[in-house]
């Protein structure tokens, strides 16, 4: 028995518009409406580059269709609790780090050359802490 790897991250918020224009404008992932909706408007698939999603986005005070009925708290879609950050592998860190200083949100940069790793730090409109990794 073993973990092969992270799924997804499941984001409710009460900011869904804002979460799903921050993933799609400032981090340039592919935003989709799940298998079970016809349209992003309660509930989006965050795309990687191989078209895998990796983050689930719901609007607070939705049902989720795959468990059923089951209702979910909205106090659960405001702060983070105590999930620090998601990390992205990302490329082009040139023009990324100039998308996002063009965006103008606060950023954080990071340089671990031991590592071969290069990092820039944004949070998302629900205040979650997105590292984004360069190799």
């Amino acid at each position: 028995m073993h973990v092969k790897s992270l799924d997804h991250v499941n984001i409710r918020t009460t900011r869904y518009d804002e979460a799903v224009a921050f993933y799609r404008d400032s981090i340039g992932l592919q935003i989709t409406p799940p298998p079970t909706a016809k349209d992003i408007s309660n509930s989006a698939w965050v795309h990687d580059a191989s078209g895998r999603p990796i983050i689930h986005l719901v609007r607070a005070g939705q049902v989720v269709s795959a468990l059923g009925s089951m209702e979910v708290d909205d106090d659960a879609a405001v702060g983070t609790g105590p999930l620090h950050h998601v990390a992205l592998d990302c490329a082009d860190y040139e023009n990324f780090r100039n998308h996002l200083e063009a965006s103008g949100r606060e950023l954080r940069f990071n340089d671990i050359p031991q590592a071969g790793l290069r990092q820039i730090f944004v949070r998302d409109p629900n205040g979650l802490l997105v590292e984004l990794n360069f190799r």
